[in-house]
């Protein structure tokens, strides 16, 4: 059945694909975003925007006025009183599902990591708000791997041993997408692992390989070295950048996906084949 979804943080990285997925799924599809004309370069009509401040009630109030469901994508120190605004504006309408992106090492005993505290009281404020609820709990997105080039050099962190099942975006997309049609995904938390288990250094071997020939040599550099050249260019996404690849080498993956799968499908798209699909975009081949 088609609905109207309201989704928040759709200008960014994971909720840009989910919100196009939305819409070809036949889901009449509204953005909320700080700027409406930034929102309308990704998203024209027929998408509907709304544009307003997910920290601010009356505009996610506005926003959400006359959806069926939302799905929460952000990345925001605050992320956790965007939910609650969220869960405040929703008790004016009759949703009938609320998706909300967290994260594979997200667990009680990982509370310690300022992040994971804010996606667990996310969690916590989404079961207990009486809303039909899909949790998401992906890991590392080849996606990601784009951001560790600069220039002619890759930044390799340490000396990363730990394997991660990493997914393509458009698996974790597709897996929302169907979420919202599956009754037997409510009230659930799904882990989602990609179909292979790779080093963060192998999958950025095999990311220069194909996109990047022309680096030859990916060596670590030690973490202080790390921290101390983002102290001193005063690099704060960097800083944020050395401290979630250390923070997730030392906890490492977990969760099984076998419901997630069962119920919304396999991540079927692997880091090679991802590649060749990026070549193509970037038309390098």
């Amino acid at each position: 059945m088609a609905r109207r979804i309201l989704v928040i943080g759709a200008t960014g990285l994971l909720g840009e694909p989910v919100a196009h997925g939305l819409r070809e799924a036949g889901h009449t599809v509204r953005v909320m975003s700080r700027s409406a004309s930034r929102a309308r370069e990704s998203f024209p009509e027929p998408f509907e925007v709304a544009e307003g401040d997910a920290l601010a009630v009356a505009d996610v109030e506005a926003a959400i006025a006359g959806c069926d469901a939302v799905h929460v994508s952000i990345d925001h120190d605050q992320e956790d009183e965007c939910v609650t605004q969220v869960l405040t504006a929703a008790r004016t309408q009759e949703l009938h599902r609320i998706t909300y992106i967290s994260g594979v090492t997200v667990c009680e005993e990982n509370r310690w990591f300022p992040l994971v505290d804010r996606k667990l009281r996310s969690e916590e404020e989404i079961r207990a708000s009486g809303i039909d609820y899909t949790i998401f709990r992906p890991g590392w997105f080849m996606e990601m791997l784009e951001r560790f080039v600069h220039g002619d050099r890759v930044f390799v962190f340490g000396k990363p041993k730990r394997r991660w099942h990493f997914v393509a975006l458009h698996d974790l997309a597709r897996m929302v997408v169907e979420s919202h049609r599956r009754p037997d995904a409510a009230n659930k938390a799904f882990y989602v692992h990609g179909p292979e288990a790779l080093t963060l250094l192998e999958a950025q071997r095999s990311y220069c390989r194909v996109l990047h020939p022309e680096i030859r040599s990916l060596r670590g550099t030690p973490y202080w070295m790390l921290r101390l050249i983002a102290r001193l260019t005063r690099n704060t996404r960097m800083q944020a950048g050395i401290a979630m690849v250390a923070y997730l080498e030392t906890v490492g993956e977990r969760g099984d996906p076998t419901e997630a799968n069962a119920i919304l499908g396999a991540p079927r798209i692997t880091l090679d084949r991802w590649l060749e699909l990026r070549e193509r975009e970037m038309g390098t081949s």
